[in-house]
């Protein structure tokens, strides 16, 4: 009676052990993805609180448009980090982040996480070159390649891979108030040319060269899809990471905008 006293005993704590344990990774190691995004402020925080809807009107009343309200709370936001401009989402992936643009050093995000700390996990961000309202014919938002996946790290796996792309080709941008919708045609290996420094996308000409530079890379690095190429003057949204197969080299994922549904 002793000896089954004892082993029930250790079998009740052996559950609680189990339950405790899972538990423990559902709140945090189940929840990094979603809740960390790898090292930055809580996704979560900025959140904006769902809106109440507002009562139908009256067919007889003129029918005005909603004023645009972002899902992003960028007031916390820039808050937080008044270098904060955008949010950028890709659905069917880890990738949800804030965007920052230092206004005088181009380095700084580097090595610096969105609450300015130090980390050589760095942050996304946008250079000087670019407007920080996606104006520009070309943006490019740079990400490290961390090796655990953090950041750009699954960027070359998920646009390798057939199934992924396709179910992660729209890319959201949110901006205070609008928000931008770019479908990827293309994820390719490129030199470390710094693409707006020695290209003006203004040019028609240098950005039809470009475009078709792109179009013409053939490895087992790079995918294409010619059905979708943009029309000539579309903006297009270019991440850029580090090639996994070799250093001097870029890996890019390119994508134009999509016309705005009104």
């Amino acid at each position: 009676m002793k000896k089954s006293m004892i082993w029930l005993s250790l079998g009740i704590i052996l559950l609680i052990s189990a339950i405790a344990l899972t538990v423990y990774y559902v709140k945090v190691d189940g929840s990094t993805i979603l809740d960390s995004n790898y090292g930055n402020p809580y996704i979560s925080s900025y959140l904006r609180e769902p809106q109440e809807t507002s009562p139908p009107v009256e067919e007889s009343e003129p029918s005005v448009p909603a004023p645009y309200v972002s899902p992003i709370d960028f007031e916390k936001l820039q808050q937080d980090n008044p270098d904060a401009c955008a949010w950028v989402e890709i659905p069917e992936s880890p990738l949800s982040f804030p965007l920052v643009q230092h206004p005088t050093d181009n380095q700084f995000y580097l090595t610096h996480i969105f609450d300015l700390s130090y980390s050589t996990y760095g942050a996304a961000f946008i250079e000087t070159y670019n407007n920080r309202d996606f104006s520009d014919p070309v943006t490019v938002i740079y990400g490290h390649k961390i090796n655990d996946g953090k950041w750009f790290g699954e960027l070359q796996t998920i646009f390798n891979d057939p199934d992924a792309w396709e179910k992660s080709r729209d890319i959201t941008v949110y901006l205070p108030n609008e928000e931008r919708i770019y479908r990827v045609f293309a994820a390719v290996p490129h030199d470390k040319t710094h693409l707006l420094h020695y290209n003006d996308f203004s040019n028609p000409k240098i950005y039809s060269d470009f475009i078709k530079e792109i179009t013409e890379t053939r490895t087992l690095e790079s995918m294409v899809d010619l059905s979708s190429l943009p029309e000539p003057g579309t903006r297009l949204l270019i991440l850029s990471t580090c090639l996994k197969s070799d250093r001097t080299h870029r890996f890019l994922v390119l994508a134009a905008e999509m016309p705005q549904v009104t």
